[in-house]
């Protein structure tokens, strides 16, 4: 992490309940869990980390738990520190998604919001997209019909990656 911080290079990270496990589900949870990462960020402030599929939870959440949780912890650390961001690579496969990520937003305070705008990203995951679209036109297209504005369609795809990937928020 070290390493990464001091030369401003960007990390990518797994951070949703599906995925190709070798180990045992309640396992995969704790280390995919985004809390796991507030240690790092005690130690490395200034890290870029982008947190893939933006927390999304698939799976019921556990008696007490939510399944917006790790969104929510997410949106956390963007909102303490300048180099957090999520993709939402793979989420929209299924349509409904661009509703749910919308409404959500919507939930959040406009502080909050504000800083989701400018740290989302829109990933692709395009080979596994591939498992659950027609195509990955068909990925795309619903991305592109859904009802976010297009203001934040753009920086999800233009701006918000370079902040990411060089530093240019």
């Amino acid at each position: 992490y070290s390493y990464c911080e001091r030369r401003g290079i960007p990390i990518t990270v797994h951070c949703d309940d599906q995925g190709y496990r070798v180990i045992a589900h309640e396992l995969a949870e704790l280390y995919t869990a985004p809390e796991r990462w507030s240690r790092v960020f005690t130690d490395y402030p200034e890290l870029s980390v982008n947190f893939a599929h933006f927390g999304r939870r698939y799976l019921p959440a556990a008696r007490g738990d939510t399944r917006e949780r790790w969104s929510r912890t997410i949106v956390g650390y963007m909102e303490r520190l300048p180099g957090v961001y999520a993709d939402v690579a793979f989420n929209g496969t299924e349509r409904a998604y661009w509703n749910e990520l919308g409404s959500f937003m919507a939930g959040l305070s406009d502080s909050a919001e504000a800083v989701v705008r400018r740290r989302l990203l829109f990933g692709s995951d395009f080979l596994i997209n591939l498992t659950k679209s027609q195509s990955y036109l068909d990925y795309v297209a619903g991305f592109m019909a859904s009802g976010l504005d297009q203001e934040l369609k753009s920086a999800m795809l233009e701006r918000n990656p370079a902040g990411f990937l060089f530093g240019d928020e």
